[in-house]
């Protein structure tokens, strides 16, 4: 059985008349790993807010568990890369059988980034990765979906 199965998704932003994205068919089984990538702007973080938040639920159907780590923002007491390290360790630790990742590497060094890579490789969870990172991305995923090709998947 599918982990995530995406269906005729069409996003809007609010006063928008084309769809900032459009996903015809989507699914990704268990264990699968799966990059997003495209320029900033083109939805790849509205759509894993879809997935968490299922808002669109006719279009997205759900089985299992999710743990989601958002892209790093604000300030706190530790550096941008110890707060993402720990939020991904809470996420890996949850087992949970869905992971949403956005850009989880943006304040990791390169040694963290390893960590992250290994991790990724030996998890059973489903993976959906939001990323910019050339070296993250290289062999670590089953499927590549491009927002920036048409904004379609």
């Amino acid at each position: 059985m599918f982990r995530i199965q995406v269906d005729n998704l069409k996003f809007k932003l609010p006063n928008e008349t084309d769809p900032l994205f459009v996903i015809s068919h989507l699914v990704v089984n268990p264990g699968e790993k799966l990059a997003i990538i495209s320029p900033n702007g083109t939805g790849k973080t509205s759509f894993l807010k879809a997935l968490i938040s299922k808002t669109e639920s006719s279009q997205i159907k759900i089985h299992g568990t999710i743990a989601y780590v958002a892209q790093s923002q604000g300030f706190t007491s530790e550096s941008g890369g110890e707060k993402v390290k720990r939020e991904l360790n809470e996420a890996f630790d949850q087992h949970p059988d869905i992971l949403l990742f956005d850009e989880p590497t943006a304040n990791l060094d390169q040694e963290n980034q390893n960590w992250l890579i290994n991790k990724i490789t030996h998890s059973r969870a489903s993976i959906l990765v939001v990323s910019h990172d050339q070296f993250l991305l290289t062999n670590n995923f089953s499927k590549v979906i491009d927002f920036g090709q048409k904004r379609k998947a």
